[in-house]
């Protein structure tokens, strides 16, 4: 992926740096323990940097090592659908599952870390920059929030198409019937799902809820309904879809008062048993 794709809590960890030289990075599928979220790896000069969070939570687990000293092992396996990238960091393994469409990016990543000659980058931990580059960084230290005041990345229609996806991936994959649903919401209209596709499969849904504020009232009620609806489909509403939901009302500014009253709407409106 494009490290300029990065969420902002990451991006900001490494600025002053973007701007003058490729940064390697990819996304993970899930968090590093396997459970729904998101995760990034990041390799700079002789480093290697993961960011890891659960669904719904706001900050980012960061571990960071050199090959060869902090990190013993760091090999790239494939089973049938998808690459995983296997580290040993101090001593503890991990695995890091990727989407197909991210392999050549991370043996490119994987390539630089083991071959990188020491602060390669020519950035030291006093540069200025905000990378902690030639230290170790603590593996509980947390990003902070940032706020990002960039315009509406896609239109409210395709914003929302994007908002489904995320909502259906949440438990890890998206089902046949979410994703018939999602088509047959937007009708098939290839101009609003392939923006929102790419979108959905190169940010997170933290990066796009971020922009929530740029919508009208009336778009963040609609975005919020259909996202409720397709959360729903499956005739459960699990956790993991309900914090999702949360945070995009947080950045949207909508009030409980209002989900709960789409909610319920949604409840007789789906609840067909009633007309025999």
């Amino acid at each position: 992926m494009n490290a300029s794709f990065l969420p902002e809590k990451v991006k900001s960890e490494f600025s002053g740096i973007l701007d003058k030289a490729p940064v390697p990075a990819v996304r993970t599928s899930g968090n590093i323990d396997g459970e729904p979220g998101e995760g990034y790896v990041i390799s700079h000069g002789d480093r290697l940097f993961i960011y890891s969070r659960k669904a719904g939570e706001e900050s980012f687990l960061k571990l960071s090592g050199k090959f060869g000293a902090e990190i013993s092992r760091l090999e790239i396996r494939k089973d049938k659908f998808n690459p995983f990238l296997d580290v040993v960091l101090d001593g503890r393994e991990y695995s890091l599952k990727l989407s197909s469409s991210e392999q050549h990016d991370l043996e490119v990543l994987v390539g630089k870390v083991k071959t990188a000659v020491p602060n390669e980058s020519g950035v030291s931990s006093s540069s200025g920059a905000n990378v902690p580059a030639g230290t170790g960084m603590s593996p509980n230290a947390q990003v902070p929030h940032q706020g990002d005041t960039a315009p509406l990345p896609l239109t409210p229609m395709q914003f929302m198409a994007a908002a489904m996806m995320y909502v259906a991936s949440s438990d890890g994959t998206i089902e046949k019937d979410e994703d018939r649903y999602i088509l047959h919401v937007f009708c098939g209209n290839n101009d609003i799902l392939q923006p929102a596709l790419k979108y959905f499969k190169t940010h997170s849904a933290d990066q796009l809820f971020e922009h929530a504020g740029s919508l009208n009232d009336e778009q963040k009620l609609c975005i919020l309904a259909n996202m409720i609806e397709i959360a729903m489909h499956d005739e459960s509403y699990h956790r993991v879809e309900q914090i999702m939901i949360r945070n995009f009302m947080d950045k949207a500014g909508i009030s409980k008062d209002n989900m709960k009253a789409i909610s319920n709407v949604l409840l007789v409106k789906n609840n067909l048993s009633v007309l025999g």
